[in-house]
């Protein structure tokens, strides 16, 4: 964990200022939806230079990474065992755009299976610096 926290400090500390706002939502989950989403805007590609850097570092550290495509978003909530989702859900959110804020910093997060995330660490962004 040491040598995956030293690499990322540096790449947090380089990269350039981002803003970004809530816009819509969704669910991950075609069958069975499990996961409720607010998707992110604003500076998406400036958050994804910074995301495609973070993953090249954890790399390099020797850190397994997602392949899957970046997908900005915040979760929401998620439906766990039999409870049904709610159909409209995702409709009713499905407008919304929030105001536009500044990062002000990168969080490490820990995701334990079937258990709530769990905060590692944080930098403090270029807005923040």
């Amino acid at each position: 964990m040491a040598g995956l926290l030293s690499a990322l400090g540096p790449v947090v500390a380089g990269a350039p200022p981002v803003t970004v706002q809530l816009t819509g939502a969704g669910r991950f989950g075609r069958r069975r939806p499990r996961v409720l989403w607010a998707g992110v805007g604003g500076d998406v590609d400036g958050l994804s230079v910074v995301a495609d850097r973070l993953a090249a570092a954890a790399r390099h550290a020797g850190v397994p990474v997602d392949e899957r495509p970046y997908a900005p978003h915040l979760t929401l909530g998620r439906w766990a065992g039999t409870g049904e989702a709610d159909p409209q859900l995702v409709d009713r959110l499905g407008g919304d755009h929030g105001p536009a804020w500044p990062v002000t910093e990168v969080v490490l997060w820990r995701s334990p299976p079937g258990r709530p995330h769990e905060r590692v660490t944080g930098w403090p962004s270029a807005h923040q610096a």
